[in-house]
């Protein structure tokens, strides 16, 4: 059986091209529990925030171009500026499905052009893992409300990591001119 920080060397890889890319100015993370991925992928983005309701985990945050924001996802997005958004962003906040979607809408929002959101803990292995303490139910907004309106892929291993991309954006900027000569 996995580990619980198993999936920080994918997400670390992901966040590792996206910064190799030129992609990767604000990195979110919603839930930073031990702050193993924070730690690990904050320090390849030129900002990054950490999110927790647990005042613990400020002390669980490298000294990374980065801000801490005790309290709510919710109370977070509200004290963004208009303007702030993120080119990748990790929800592994409250489990619960009400509470998955909202971060899922919220960063989606918040979203850049080429951005990725990483949802963890979207496939859980079996029943067991769908207590509140493991994966909760939060997997079930995956499944049965954004899958097929939302453009991603949904990993299989690791509890699960669903990776979701902006499809209404224009991705291949450098190819705009030359499309639109066609």
């Amino acid at each position: 059986m996995f580990s619980k920080t198993d999936h920080v060397p994918l997400i670390y890889e992901i966040a590792r091209g996206k910064a190799k890319a030129g992609q990767l100015n604000n990195y979110l993370e919603l839930g930073i529990a031990l702050g193993a991925c924070f730690n690990k992928v904050a320090p390849l983005a030129k900002k990054a925030f950490a999110v927790d309701t647990n005042p613990d985990s400020k002390e669980r945050v490298s000294n990374t171009p980065s801000e801490f924001f005790l309290g709510t996802t919710d109370d977070f997005f509200l004290c963004l500026g208009p303007n702030e958004r993120f080119d990748l962003i990790f929800i592994d906040a409250n489990h619960q499905k009400e509470f998955v979607k909202n971060d899922f809408l919220n960063s989606y929002e918040r979203l850049a052009p080429n951005g990725l959101i990483i949802i963890h803990d979207t496939y859980p292995p079996n029943k067991e893992h769908t207590k509140p303490e493991l994966c909760g139910d939060g997997w079930k907004f995956v499944h049965n409300e954004i899958r097929g309106r939302y453009e991603l892929v949904i990993l299989p291993f690791y509890f699960g990591l669903t990776i979701v991309r902006r499809p209404d954006v224009d991705h291949f900027l450098w190819t705009k001119e030359e499309r639109e000569s066609i």
